[in-house]
């Protein structure tokens, strides 16, 4: 898991970014993250880009690597990824896909109205259309009452 005093300090200057990105050019933000755990040290990487897209919409991209060894056998094992789309501060798509040893999992989910809908596997659910992505990225994804995560 992530440190907590580095994902405080990075989201605070993400929330940063966000509020002057329109004055600056469209430039990318890339944020990179270690997983580190108590007992068995370093497992994984997080990455995400976040890509100022013009007119007050944004892309952000995330990879997760996660591979638990212990005695060199691998007890979890996850590749994930998603692509949001925002405008402004509401979540307008989002596509991930998982991939576990349970197997590969994709799910997407797009704004409808005064609602956000996610659709997987298992059917689909709506929820409010102030949901946000449970990841560091989103600039005010503290804020949220809702939020998404793709398992």
């Amino acid at each position: 898991m992530a440190r907590p005093p580095m994902v405080v300090l990075v989201l605070v200057f993400l929330g940063g970014a966000a509020s002057v990105a329109p004055a600056r050019a469209a430039a990318p933000l890339q944020l990179f993250y270690r997983v580190s755990h108590s007992v068995v040290g370093d497992v994984g990487w997080y990455s995400c880009t976040v890509e100022p897209l013009g007119n007050g919409a944004t892309q952000v991209n995330a990879r997760e690597h996660i591979d638990v060894r212990m005695l060199g056998i691998s007890v979890y094992h996850l590749d994930a990824s998603n692509t949001e789309r925002w405008a402004g501060n509401r979540l307008i798509s989002f596509q991930a896909v998982s991939d576990k040893a349970d197997g590969r999992i994709e799910i997407s989910g797009e704004a409808k109205g005064d609602h956000f809908t996610v659709t997987s596997p298992q059917g689909s659910l709506t929820t409010a259309a102030t949901v946000h992505p449970a990841e560091p990225c989103a600039a005010n994804f503290l804020q949220s009452t809702t939020v998404l995560h793709p398992d």
